[in-house]
């Protein structure tokens, strides 16, 4: 394979620069915006280059949606849109990266393969680039080329399968794509091997413009590739490490992300992902993969009743249901309760046997697609059966039984091979009956699964309920207590003291019949020291301190009331608040006390509407006053706090219409000094006070009054 010429490397402050911003868009942060300046780079150094490739030429690049490659219903689905809107190549936003290594290919052929025709012919020889964005509408194309079968669009089929020649009648625009291919943007394998994770960026970034958008499916992708990665490293992952970068893309379903996290740890089948890819390859192949909603992800990932049981091939059989027909929280729900487990544990051994029997004839049959397409459809039918889902012009059984015998016979046909049939005695009953009624932050790991869906190590179960070694627990029956030493696949050791060892099964704590206990603490004793009494408590003595300043402003503000003028004042509350003068006040007549509830003790205020109270028992500590008021309520008169003090405006300096000056004045108590107003010139009717914001206070003190509290 003849490769790019040109740049072989680049200047080392732009790969330095390159690194930077892959390791910024791998975190999460500004990933288009770290791409863009990447393509940037690559284009100013003219690594770049521009070709018209056919589409034959043009794979998909493995890192591309995750993993997932392309979509087969959703490249059939593009062709019907590009027919409705017309071809316009001016919109293909198309950029691939030269071919590295024959394993790219190998992932392309197992791909179209895997379609079962319909990505047409799984011919890899004449490839040389792999998308990472335009990949589906580059399939698209090459459906053309390869005459697929196509069920839709008429127009440009001819006995069922696409045909150029009505192509070029219906859209010649479109036709001349399929004949010549589109223009790229072409990265160089040298820029593919030296910037690994490259790929990956750009296929993600491309995913935040697409019309369709990312697929769940893809998401659990790349939920798994990122717990792999982190895994592979020796490091704990929980969702806050993938969480920014997995929403990057800013995709869609963002609120289901907590769940499908959960999803992908407890039932995608651990490192290897078994159990996912066969799903994903149905869903994919068979289905739009439309979004299931974050109602039914948490119903998905709920923990059934059976605790020994995770019931993987259920659930993995609901998310086809979703995907393909559809199905109703509730109903999930409901699967996991009492009354339905056995019977769901029932019908998921039942998908596990009858997946069992199709592998003894090799793993290739479970992936082969017509094999997966007939699971998935039998799986499904299985759901509908116990949930009681009719769906409308499909057969109906009279037992879970009856489907097997169905898809045993369909996958001997399919396979050749004759799969042991032990439910053959229902072909008889296939027809006859009716569906039944529907009335019928621990941490996580990834839970590696056998074959059969059970837990390789059971003993995941006891850590993710938060036991570990160390622990103290107590048996619930007879309160006896011990402390974990170990776990191990199969029981729990601990040690009851006096050297007494039990030995305890794990179903025992999965069953919860031992709880989580925490030890009384040893007696402790503190010889007691004068200092500690609460009269040398500081705390102690800030709060006298402010009792003894609010009987202080109690006094003032009682002995003051004349020189309120409350009868020649209006407090304004609506469209904002003042105080007004009703009738005319002559000068230094009218002086206002800040009565509060609010007394603060602080080393500063953080509000401007605050004053201070000047006081010399406690020169460390500085007091504050802070507005309070509670208007009269027509349903609460008696809990109405009106100062006027608290209603003055305030204005910055020069300012004509400031007529209120700040003064200090004392009560009988002369260690405290209390910021009061008064008016420094007549005021008139109408007129709002104010007092300056940035003025400078005038401590002048007053003798109290001597109208005595009574």
């Amino acid at each position: 394979m003849e490769k790019m010429e040109g740049v072989r490397s680049l200047p080392e402050g732009v790969t330095s620069t390159i690194n930077v911003l892959i390791d910024r868009a791998l975190s999460g942060t500004s990933m288009v915006k770290s791409a863009e300046g990447i393509l940037t780079l690559l284009r100013k150094e003219q690594v770049l280059l521009q070709l018209r490739l056919t589409p034959k030429m043009v794979g998909v690049h493995p890192r591309n949606r995750d993993g997932v490659g392309v979509a087969v219903r959703e490249v059939h689905s593009l062709l019907a849109d590009i027919l409705d809107t017309g071809f316009v190549p001016s919109l293909v936003s198309a950029l691939a990266f030269e071919v590295t290594g024959p394993e790219e290919l190998e992932f392309n052929r197992k791909l179209i393969e895997s379609a079962g025709g319909q990505l047409g012919v799984a011919d890899v020889a004449q490839m040389r680039y792999l998308s990472v964005c335009g990949s589906h509408t580059n399939f698209v194309l090459r459906l053309f080329v390869d005459s697929v079968e196509h069920s839709q669009n008429q127009q440009v089929t001819v006995n069922g399968r696409l045909s150029q020649d009505a192509l070029c009648l219906a859209d010649t625009a479109f036709f001349q794509a399929v004949q010549e291919g589109v223009v790229w943007e072409i990265i160089p394998s040298w820029i593919a091997l030296q910037f690994p994770r490259l790929p990956e960026i750009l296929q993600q970034v491309g995913n935040t413009s697409l019309n369709r958008g990312e697929s769940e499916m893809q998401m659990l992708q790349r939920l798994h590739s990122m717990c792999v990665e982190r895994t592979s490293k020796g490091e704990r992952v929980n969702l806050e490490d993938v969480k920014r970068r997995a929403l990057a893309s800013k995709p869609a379903f963002a609120e289901s992300l907590s769940d499908m996290w959960t999803f992908v740890m407890r039932y995608s089948g651990g490192a290897k992902a078994n159990m996912m890819q066969e799903t994903q390859q149905f869903v994919m192949t068979n289905t739009k993969s439309t979004q299931l909603g974050a109602p039914l992800w948490k119903a998905l990932v709920e923990e059934s009743k059976m605790a020994t049981n995770p019931l993987v091939r259920w659930r993995h059989a609901i998310l086809k249901q979703g995907y393909f027909h559809g199905v109703k929280a509730l109903d999930v729900k409901r699967s996991f309760s009492k009354d339905m487990v056995r019977r769901v544990a029932e019908a998921n051994d039942l998908m596990l046997e009858v997946r069992l029997l199709l592998k003894q004839f090799g793993d290739s049959y479970l992936y082969d697609q017509k094999c997966c397409t007939a699971i998935g459809f039998f799986e499904m039918a299985v759901v509908q059966f116990v949930l009681g889902l009719k769906q409308p012009d499909q057969k109906v059984y009279k037992s879970t039984d009856a489907i097997a015998n169905d898809v045993i016979k369909l996958l001997t046909t399919l396979t050749g091979h004759e799969i042991p049939n032990r439910w053959s005695a229902e072909d008889l009953e296939n027809a006859l009956g009716s569906v039944p009624s529907s009335s019928n932050e621990p941490t996580m790991s990834l839970r590696e699964l056998g074959e059969d869906g059970q837990l390789m190590d059971p003993s995941v179960l006891v850590k993710e309920a938060g036991w570990a070694v160390g622990q103290s627990c107590r048996r619930v029956k007879d309160k006896l207590v011990g402390i974990i030493t170990e776990i191990t696949h199969e029981t729990v050791k601990i040690d009851c003291g006096k050297g007494l060892l039990s030995k305890v099964p794990l179903s025992e704590f999965e069953a919860g019949m031992w709880q989580h206990f925490t030890p009384k603490s040893l007696p402790s004793a503190l010889d007691f020291k004068e200092e500690w009494l609460p009269h040398k408590s500081l705390e102690f003595q800030v709060h006298r301190l402010k009792a003894m300043i609010m009987g202080e402003l109690f006094d003032l503000s009682e002995s003051h009331v004349e020189k309120m003028h409350t009868q020649k004042l209006q407090v304004q509350t609506k469209p904002s608040k003042a105080l007004v003068a009703k009738e005319k006040i002559l000068s230094k007549k009218l002086i206002l006390v800040p009565s509060t509830v609010k007394i603060q003790a602080k080393h500063k205020h953080d509000k401007k509407e605050t004053y201070e109270v000047l006081q010399t028992m406690m020169p460390e500590v500085t007091i504050w006053l802070s507005p309070h008021t509670a208007l009269p309520d027509e349903n609460d008169e008696d809990g109405r706090f009106v100062a006027p003090f608290w209603f003055v405006k305030s204005g910055h300096l020069p300012n004509p219409n400031v007529n209120m000056e700040i003064f200090y004045m004392s009560g009988k108590n002369k260690a405290f000094q209390f910021p009061c107003m008064r008016n420094i010139r007549i005021l008139q009717p109408g007129e709002e006070l104010m007092i300056a914001k940035e003025s400078k206070e005038s401590r002048v003190e007053e003798k109290p009054n001597k109208r005595r509290r009574t």
